[in-house]
């Protein structure tokens, strides 16, 4: 039985978009699951934050074999994070997406920062598509 590369590609990026939608279904059912906690007061913040340093202890100590400590600060913004968005709080949620993108953009400038002045030298292989490229401009 022979695959062209074709029929391979298409059989795995199939099976990637059904895995996208599988997760996306699950992550709608906790969310649900999550907010309907929250609105019959069983889940508090209290609760979601032992829940969220629990799970940081477990995934530390999986992956890394190691008994680390967990900061303070990444499970209290993890924990009210989640919190937020099973409480719907679209204002606190709001606020924490523009905290993460100033954060991204103080990265990326950084990063642009440290890579100015620095040359990179393309392979030789590379010639033939940039002189491609350039007659295409043209």
């Amino acid at each position: 039985m022979e695959f062209s590369l074709e029929e391979l590609m298409n059989a795995l990026v199939q099976r990637m978009e059904t895995m996208a939608m599988g997760i996306e279904d699950l992550r709608f059912r906790i969310n649900v699951i999550g907010t309907a906690l929250t609105d019959s007061e069983v889940l508090d913040e209290k609760i979601v934050k032992a829940a969220v340093s629990k799970q940081l202890q477990l995934m530390n100590y999986l992956e890394s074999n190691s008994q680390e400590l967990i900061k303070e600060e990444t499970v209290e913004k993890t924990a009210k994070g989640i919190y937020n968005w099973f409480k719907c709080d679209l204002k606190a949620i709001k606020k924490e997406l523009e905290n993460y993108e100033k954060m991204m953009k103080q990265f990326a400038q950084e990063t642009m920062a440290q890579e100015k002045g620095r040359i990179e030298i393309a392979s030789s292989g590379l010639m033939p598509d940039l002189n491609k490229f350039n007659k295409k401009k043209m």
